[in-house]
């Protein structure tokens, strides 16, 4: 018989790329009971590679703290191991929340990721998200790879927002919006932790201070930056209000599932 002191449980924070998972998992990874497996610093280390490729494909909710994997972990007896989930599709039966974000938000660092001081032509960079979302969809659902191709940079985007977050409300999983993580922090991480069977930790609302000021982290965010909402309406900088609109059409059938009611100038969540 297995020891079950032995086993780790392994719980997937399921979401959509860029939907604030490296800032979660930043705070989720300051708790003293949870080992995030990775994309949580710029790089990834080899044996975070291989553990991520490995739980992709891997059917059981808990794994051994023993397993050859999992060993440089160092993982104790009552810990969780927190896999992010962002862009595939597990094809098994997984413990973990969904990271919801509202559609336009997404869409707009999408548009702005590849933007530096030298290039900041956004429709000349989407082809890069483009390659992106290609990727990702050929992890998801292949089928609809020449579909994405074929279309416009916001149809590219609403077909890939659709397929994956119709597929996440439909799993019945707890639900916590990056929209009320940045404004309600301890709320939000203590539904978390209770769903893994842990308590909250203080120590998760200053997980910035384990960084320098300006660290780089996976999705080239400020690891050093402390928690805040004013990434909230920042889409209005990067998006036309056509785009906008097209947006939210395309996507209400999926994001009021969410919860979500889209406005220019007003995003709430019920």
């Amino acid at each position: 018989m297995i020891n079950p002191f032995a086993q780790v449980p392994v719980f997937h924070i399921a979401s959509m790329a860029r939907s604030g998972e490296t800032v979660l998992l930043r705070s989720l990874a300051s708790h003293s009971r949870i080992k995030v497996v990775h994309n949580l610093g710029a790089h990834d280390e080899a044996h975070s590679e291989q553990l991520f490729e490995y739980l992709k494909h891997y059917q059981n909710t808990k794994i051994s703290r023993k397993h050859p994997y999992v060993k440089p972990y160092d993982v104790e007896k009552g810990e969780v191991l927190v896999l992010k989930q962002g862009v595939w599709e597990h094809r098994f039966p997984f413990k973990g929340v969904i990271l919801s974000r509202n559609p336009v938000a997404i869409y707009a660092s999408l548009r702005n990721y590849d933007a530096d001081e030298e290039n900041s032509d956004l429709d000349s960079l989407w082809h890069h998200n483009t390659a992106r979302l290609t990727r990702w969809m050929r992890d998801i659902d292949p089928l609809l790879v020449d579909e994405l191709q074929a279309l416009p940079p916001v149809e590219q985007f609403t077909l890939f927002y659709n397929r994956r977050m119709r597929a996440l409300a439909a799993l019945g999983l707890p639900v916590v919006h990056y929209e009320k993580f940045v404004t309600n922090a301890r709320g939000v991480l203590t539904t978390i932790v209770n769903a893994m069977g842990l308590d909250f930790e203080d120590g998760m609302l200053n997980a910035h201070t384990d960084y320098s000021k300006g660290s780089r982290g996976h999705g080239k965010i400020d690891m050093g930056a402390a928690l805040h909402s004013g990434s909230l309406y920042k889409f209005q900088r990067t998006l036309a209000r056509d785009e906008f609109d097209v947006i939210v059409e395309k996507t209400g059938e999926v994001h009021r599932q969410f919860g979500y009611r889209l406005q220019w100038d007003s995003i709430t969540v019920d």
